[in-house]
């Protein structure tokens, strides 16, 4: 009699699940997604105009995930003004 042969059913690993800490586009390291998402902020402050109250942070959640969006707020809070563009800066 034939011995049968035994696997292990791998499961497979979708985007999705991974989204919340990757974001869109997968960057190595923690200091490359505060990177990223201070410079997508930059990007959208730039162009965008302002709508919602936490846009640049929302921004940098979709591109680079947590690291994204805490580096989008520590972008506005070195930068000296809030998220919303109004503020006093900080060489005053």
């Amino acid at each position: 009699m034939a011995r049968r042969r035994r696997y292990t059913r791998k499961r497979a690993v979708t985007r999705s699940k991974n989204i919340m800490n990757g974001g869109l586009i997968p960057v190595n390291g923690l200091l490359g997604k505060v990177i990223a998402g201070a410079g997508a902020a930059a990007i959208v402050e730039k162009f965008a105009p302002q709508v919602i109250p936490y846009q640049n942070a929302a921004v940098g959640f979709a591109v680079a995930g947590v690291g994204g969006a805490g580096g989008a707020l520590l972008k506005d809070l070195v930068g000296g003004f809030s998220s919303t563009g109004t503020g006093v800066p900080l060489n005053y």
